[in-house]
């Protein structure tokens, strides 16, 4: 069992409510990525902000490892890592990892 596990089982009805919308977030997330990579520069800080939205908001409902790969995302975003950086695959990776495993 992960942590993001642990914290679904624990956490209030709102918690439950926000695994379900998790998904759609990380999907929209991951789109972000693949027009980042695609050369869309505009994406890039669409990217930094709803990574952002998601670092926090994960944490704070009790996924810290969504919410650890969405900061990562974020970061790469922020610091206009080259588009064929390895990072933003498996960064991408961990994010639809972490998501699965809660749903």
């Amino acid at each position: 069992m992960t942590s993001d596990d642990l914290g679904a089982r624990l956490l209030p009805p709102a918690a439950a409510d926000y695994a379900r919308e998790l998904p759609a977030k990380a999907s929209a997330l991951l789109d972000l990525v693949r027009r980042v990579r695609a050369g869309d520069d505009d994406a890039a800080a669409a990217l930094a902000a709803a990574a952002h939205r998601l670092a926090g908001s994960a944490g704070s409902y009790g996924f810290p490892t969504i919410g650890a790969a969405a900061r990562d995302l974020e970061l790469l975003a922020i610091d206009h890592v080259s588009r064929d950086d390895a990072r933003w695959r498996a960064l991408a990776d961990a994010l639809a990892d972490a998501v699965a495993d809660v749903a």
